[in-house]
C-alpha cells in the first residue's frame, strides 16, 4: 500500500466518488430484484422445515450476503438471477398439506419485504461504495444517468410516503404541530450530520446536494410542507397532485433553472445548497406518488377508466408502473437532452423512481399470492428493519463513519471488503433483531395493525376526569351473556328464513294478531309489484283506446272544401273554425291587398334608364378617367382635391349647423316644459297661483303653436 497524507487521502476518496456515469436500468432492476429470489427461497425452505423461522443466521445468509453480493463481487452474474430461481423452484418442492389460513391477516408480509429489502440495499451500497469491489456504474451519477445508489434514494422517500399513506386513512388530516415536530427531529440529525462531517475532516461531495445540505433535511421538510398542502387532497388525488409539482418543477428546468443548478457559482446560501433545494421538489413528488400507493394497499382503492369496472388493488398498482415506465421510456426518447439526473431529480428521475417501485410491489405481491399462497408474516430480521427504518438507517450512517475513518478503504482488496462489509450489515441488523425479539417477548403477540404503545409525551396528558368517564362509557356498553345468545338464536333464525327465501321454499308467516312477519322476501315483491304496474299499464291503455273511440262516435269526420278548392277532412267539432280562418283571409279583409298591375304601367315597361347601357367605370370618382399629358392631369388632380376640400367644408358647416339647431331646439324645449308646468300647476292649485309674477308672460300654449314655433325657429337657424 502507497503512504500518503490524510490530505491526499481525503482528495481521492472524493475522485473515487465524482463523474460516474452510471449503468443500464435493467441491471439495477435486476439488483433490486433478487429480494424476490430471496424471499421465495427463505419461504420454500421454511415451509419444508429446513431452517428455524427465528433463525438470525439463516436469514442474514439468505436476504443479506445475496443482495450484497450482487451489488458487489458477483455483480457481472446478475442476470443468472432468474435461472437460480427457476432452478430452486424445481429443487425445492413446496408440502402439499399446508392449510389455508382461517381469515386473512392484517399484514402484509409482502409490503415489509419491499421496504426492508430497500433498506438494506441502501445500507450496504452506503458502505462498499467507499470500497474499490463496489462496481463505479453502480455509484452516484454526477449529472446525468441511472444508478442503483440513485434508485436506492429515490425508493427510500417512495416507501416513506407508502407507510405515511397510513395517517390519511378515514379522510384525517395530520396534525401540523406532530408534522413539524417529526420533520424537526430529522432535521437535527440532518445538522448534527452536517457538523460531525465538518469537525472530523470527512470527504465530501459537493455536487451531490450542495456545501450545507444532506439527505436529512430533504427528509426533514418532507412532513411539515406535504401537511401544509393537505387542503387539495379533498380536491384531487396524491397522483394527481404529485403530476402537477413535478410538472411545474420541469417546465421550470427546461426555461433555464436547470442551467443554474449546474452551472451558476456557489456564492450565496442558496447557490451553495442548489442541488438540494431544487431536487427537494422531485423527491416531494415521489412521496406523494408513495402516498397515492399507499391509498391502494391500506384503503384498496382503485383505479376505474371509463365504461370499466373498478381495477383491484394490485391490477391499479401494475396499470399504474407500466404507463409511468411507458411514459418514461417514450420521454427518454423523445428528450434526450433532459435525461435522468438524481442531482436535479426530475421529470425522467421521478417516473423511473415511481414505476420499478410500482413493478417491485406488484412483483411481490404476485409471487407471494401464486409461489407462497399461505403466508402469514415476514421473516422477523425484515419486520425488525421495518418497524426501525429510520434507526436503522441512522445507524448505518454512524457505521460507515467510523469504518471510514478507522480505516482506508479505498484500498483494501476484495476479501477484505467483503468481510468489512458484511460485518458491519450483521452488527446492525442482529441489534435490530435483538430490540424487536426483546419487544415481542415483552409484549407478547402483536399483530400488524396494533404496535406496542410508545412512551407518553407532554403533548399526550389526559383531561381531568376522563378516566372516570371512559370507565363508565364502558359499563355502559358493556351487554349480558343472555342478551348476546337470544341475539344469537334470532340471528340464526333470521338466516334459516333468508336460506328459504333464497332457495324459494319461503312462506309468508301469520302471527296471532293477523298481521304480516317482519321478514321480507324482496325478488317475490319484485317480481309481484312488476305484475302489478303491468296490469295498471295495460288497464290504462284499454280505457284510453275505449276514449277514444268514444270521441270519434260524437265526432265524426266530415270533408269540406278550402280556399283553394281542395278537398279536406276534419272533425266536426273543428269545420267552424276552419270556416272562421277562410273568412279572414279574404282579399277586402287584408290590410295591405295585393293589386295587379295597370294598363299604364305595361305600356311604359319598354322603357329604358338613358343610362342603362354605359360601362360602370364611366361611372363614380372612384373610376375617374385621368389624362395621358402630365399637365392636364395635374389640372384634373388640383381639380378633385380643391372639390374635396368644398366638400369636406360643407360637411363641417352642416355638422356645425346641425348641432346649433340642436342647442336652440333643446333651450326651446325646456322653456315650453317650464310652461306647461307652470299651467299645470296653477289648474290644479288655482288659489296659490292667482298673483303672478309680471315677468313671466303666460301663454295659452297648445300643439299648433308649439309646432310653428318649432318651424320658425327651424328657418332662423337655416
Amino acid at each position: 500500500m502507497v503512504e500518503i497524507s490524510n490530505e491526499e487521502y481525503k482528495l481521492a476518496k472524493e475522485a473515487h466518488v465524482s463523474n460516474c456515469t452510471g449503468g443500464r436500468t435493467l441491471e439495477i432492476a435486476l439488483v433490486c430484484h433478487s429480494i424476490i429470489l430471496s424471499h421465495f427461497i427463505w419461504y420454500r425452505l421454511v415451509d419444508a422445515k429446513k431452517i428455524k423461522p427465528d433463525s438470525f443466521f439463516p436469514q442474514f445468509a439468505i436476504y443479506v450476503i445475496p443482495l450484497l453480493s450482487y451489488m458487489t463481487w458477483a455483480s457481472n452474474y446478475i442476470y443468472y438471477i432468474p435461472m437460480l430461481g427457476l432452478i430452486f423452484h424445481q429443487v425445492v418442492k413446496r408440502p402439499q398439506n399446508l392449510k389455508r389460513p382461517q381469515k386473512e391477516e392484517a399484514q402484509k408480509p409482502y409490503l415489509t419485504v419491499y421496504r426492508a429489502g430497500l433498506m438494506i440495499m441502501t445500507c450496504a451500497a452506503i458502505l462498499a461504495v467507499d470500497f474499490q469491489f463496489f462496481p463505479r456504474r453502480f455509484a452516484k451519477v454526477e449529472t446525468f444517468g441511472t444508478s442503483l445508489m440513485d434508485m436506492g434514494v429515490g425508493s427510500f422517500v417512495f416507501s416513506s410516503g407508502v407507510v405515511s399513506s397510513r395517517s390519511y386513512m378515514n379522510n384525517k388530516q395530520p396534525s401540523l404541530l406532530k408534522s413539524f415536530r417529526s420533520g424537526f427531529v430529522i432535521l437535527l440529525l440532518g445538522f448534527a450530520r452536517f457538523f460531525l462531517t465538518k469537525s472530523v475532516d470527512y470527504q465530501e461531495h459537493h455536487s451531490e446536494y450542495g456545501l450545507h445540505w444532506n439527505f436529512f433535511f430533504t427528509l426533514g421538510f418532507l412532513p411539515p410542507v406535504m401537511t401544509l398542502l393537505g387542503f387539495l387532497r379533498k380536491q384531487m388525488p396524491f397522483a394527481v397532485l404529485a403530476i402537477i409539482v413535478i410538472v411545474i418543477y420541469q417546465v421550470m428546468l427546461n426555461l433555464g433553472l436547470q442551467d443554474w443548478v449546474m452551472n451558476a457559482p456557489r456564492t450565496g446560501l442558496i447557490s451553495a445548497n442548489k442541488e438540494g433545494i431544487c431536487s427537494f421538489f422531485g423527491y416531494l413528488s415521489i412521496f406523494l406518488f408513495g402516498l397515492q400507493t399507499g391509498e391502494f394497499i391500506f384503503q384498496n382503492k382503485s383505479i376505474q377508466l371509463p365504461n370499466t369496472s373498478p381495477m383491484s388493488s394490485e391490477t391499479s398498482i401494475a396499470f399504474s408502473g407500466g404507463i409511468l415506465f411507458l411514459v418514461y421510456n417514450i420521454w427518454i426518447y423523445l428528450f434526450p437532452k433532459y435525461d435522468v439526473s438524481r442531482g436535479m431529480a426530475n421529470l425522467p428521475y421521478v417516473l423511473w423512481v415511481v414505476a420499478s417501485n410500482l413493478i417491485l410491489i406488484f412483483d411481490l405481491i404476485a409471487i407471494e399470492k401464486n409461489a407462497i399462497k399461505f403466508v402469514k408474516s415476514a421473516p422477523p430480521l425484515l419486520v425488525a428493519i421495518n418497524n426501525n427504518g429510520l434507526f436503522t438507517f441512522l445507524l448505518a450512517n454512524i457505521l460507515t463513519g467510523l469504518i471510514n475513518l478507522s480505516m482506508r478503504t479505498l484500498y483494501m482488496n476484495t476479501w477484505s471488503s467483503i468481510l468489512v462489509n458484511a460485518v458491519d450489515l450483521k452488527a446492525e441488523l442482529a441489534h435490530q433483531t435483538e430490540k424487536f425479539n426483546k419487544t415481542r417477548a415483552s409484549s407478547g403477540k402483536q399483530s400488524a395493525a396494533k404496535r406496542p404503545e410508545q412512551k407518553r409525551t407532554v403533548w399526550a396528558k389526559q383531561n381531568k376526569g376522563i378516566e372516570a368517564r371512559n370507565a363508565k362509557d364502558k359499563q355502559i356498553e358493556e351487554v349480558q351473556s343472555d342478551v348476546l345468545a337470544k341475539s344469537r338464536e334470532q340471528l340464526e333464525k333470521k338466516a334459516k328464513i333468508y336460506e328459504a327465501m333464497r332457495s324459494g321454499q319461503y312462506k309468508e308467516e301469520y302471527d296471532d294478531d293477523d298481521e304480516k312477519a317482519p321478514l321480507i322476501d324482496f325478488d317475490r315483491k319484485y317480481f309481484q309489484e312488476r305484475q302489478l304496474e303491468e296490469i295498471r299499464e295495460e288497464t290504462e291503455r284499454k280505457l284510453k283506446k275505449r276514449r277514444q273511440e268514444k270521441e270519434a262516435a260524437d265526432d265524426p269526420w266530415v270533408e269540406y272544401e278550402d280556399e283553394f278548392g281542395r278537398t279536406r277532412t276534419v272533425r266536426q267539432s273543428q269545420l267552424p273554425n276552419m270556416t272562421v280562418q277562410e273568412e279572414e283571409n279574404r282579399e277586402d279583409m287584408m290590410l295591405r291587398p295585393d293589386y295587379e298591375m295597370g294598363d299604364g304601367l305595361a305600356s311604359r315597361a319598354h322603357i329604358k334608364h338613358y343610362d342603362a347601357d354605359k360601362e360602370i367605370r364611366t361611372k363614380g370618382v372612384g373610376f375617374y378617367r385621368f389624362s395621358k399629358d402630365e399637365e392636364e392631369r395635374e389640372e384634373q388632380l388640383a381639380k378633385l382635391n380643391k372639390l374635396r376640400d368644398e366638400t369636406e367644408n360643407a360637411r363641417k358647416s352642416a355638422i356645425s349647423a346641425a348641432a346649433k339647431r340642436q342647442q336652440m331646439m333643446a333651450k326651446n324645449a325646456e322653456k315650453i316644459r317650464a310652461r306647461r308646468a307652470a299651467l299645470q300647476a296653477r289648474k290644479q292649485h288655482p288659489l296659490k297661483h292667482d298673483k303672478i309674477p309680471s315677468t313671466i308672460h303666460m301663454p295659452d300654449v297648445n300643439e299648433e303653436s308649439v309646432a310653428s314655433f318649432l318651424q320658425s325657429v327651424r328657418k332662423q337657424v337655416e
